[in-house]
This record gives structure tokens, sequence and C-alpha cells, in this order.
């Protein structure tokens, strides 16, 4: 085996050497850990609907695409129109701009999109949830 690998020796190490550099750029990459500090603290801003419960939160980082995204599932009583109001006016003054609504109506799901410098927030109300255990969802990408 050695007498095999003796001759690839050099080549069999640059490439893993290569692969370790991209590996350490990509997961320890400041410009990423910068940007998901920056759309957690945008997220943070938004305040929650009233007597809406969180019922979880996560974060989603792509090395690929080199984007984070951070968003949570809530759960309300209330119906879509009272939510969107809501959160149209509390975004709008955080500084948000609606870009679009948008229907699934196959799935039951109405979307707000709106953008904020090289962020972009999606909130989705899910109708008619079998289980009623959440109804509605906010999720903020950012990009580098």
């Amino acid at each position: 085996m050695r007498k095999y690998m003796n001759g690839k020796n050099v080549t069999v190490t640059m490439i893993f050497f290569i692969f370790v550099v991209i590996i350490l750029q990509t997961y320890f990459n400041p410009g990423l850990k910068d940007l998901m500090n920056s759309v957690t603290t945008e997220m943070e801003a938004i305040p929650q609907f009233p007597n809406s419960i969180l019922i979880s939160q996560g974060y989603n980082k792509s090395i690929k695409t080199k984007d984070v995204q951070i968003g949570g599932v809530y759960q309300s009583g209330s119906e879509f129109v009272e939510i969107k109001k809501y959160y149209l006016e509390k975004l709008n003054k955080l500084g948000w701009k609606f870009i679009q609504e948008e229907v699934t109506a196959e799935l039951n799901i109405i979307s707000l999109f709106f953008k904020k410098d090289n962020y972009i927030l999606e909130l989705s109300y899910y109708n008619n949830q079998s289980d009623e255990s959440w109804n509605y969802t906010i999720y903020i990408t950012g990009e580098l």
C-alpha cells in the first residue's frame, strides 16, 4: 500500500489540504457569523402578535448560498386579517417594505413578503391547520 501511495502522495496531500482550507473558510466565515447576528437582531426587534404563543424557533445557515435564515412558528386564535394588519403596521415602523402577497390555494397558505436592506421576511399564515397547534410562521433570510 505504501508503495502505491508514494507516487500520488503529494497530490493526495494537496487535495486534502485544499479541502480542509475550503471547509475551514466556510465554517468559520466571519461574514456568516456577523450575518447571523444581524438577522437575529432583526428577528428579535419584531414584536410578537398579542396573545400568540411562540411554539418553536430555529435557524439555518447555508454555506453554499451564503445565507442565514432565522424564524419562528406561532399559534394564535386570530384570523389572518388581524395578523396581517398588525404586522403590516409593526414591520413598516421597523423599516420593512411590503413586497407582495402570495396565495397557495392547494395548501391553504397565504404568505406576505417584506424587504429591508439585504433581508427578506416571509410571514406565512396556514389556514385550517388540522391539529391547530400552530398557524403562522415568520422567517427572515439574510444574504452575504
